[in-house]
């Protein structure tokens, strides 16, 4: 939670999110066209506030709409890309730049893998 509330856009790494996430981003990195936003692995919270009519002025600016009628209020803040079609583009677009770069060196690139290999691999560097 700490996290989340600290403001910082360097509070999070893809270390935070689990082993089980990266192949996933791996596999999203190398597909072609657009990637739905309910693939993409986020980390998200949820917090829930109990309301009553003597502090409703404290949470009108985040109100739906002035016909709510509840004692709960609820915000989510989320770790996730802006825009997720941008971000795959970024990575590939420096993908190939490393690989036409390879592939320019005398005998070619070999063996050898430029970065980033991978989209977790770019997004540790770059994020």
């Amino acid at each position: 939670m700490q996290m989340f509330l600290s403001g910082s856009k360097n509070a999070f790494s893809l270390y935070d999110f689990s082993s089980y996430v990266w192949p996933l981003l791996d596999e999203i990195g190398e597909r072609e066209g657009e990637i739905p936003e309910a693939e993409f692995p986020t980390i998200s919270l949820d917090l829930w506030f109990e309301v009553g009519a003597e502090d409703l002025y404290l949470v009108i600016p985040i109100l739906p709409s002035t016909a709510w009628t509840r004692t709960l209020v609820g915000i989510r803040v989320e770790l996730a890309p802006k825009n997720i079609t941008e971000l795959i583009q970024r990575y590939h677009a420096a993908r190939d730049d490393g690989r036409a770069k390879a592939a320019a060196l005398a005998g070619g690139a070999g063996d050898y893998v430029p970065w980033p290999k991978s989209l977790s691999a770019y997004l540790l560097k770059s994020a």
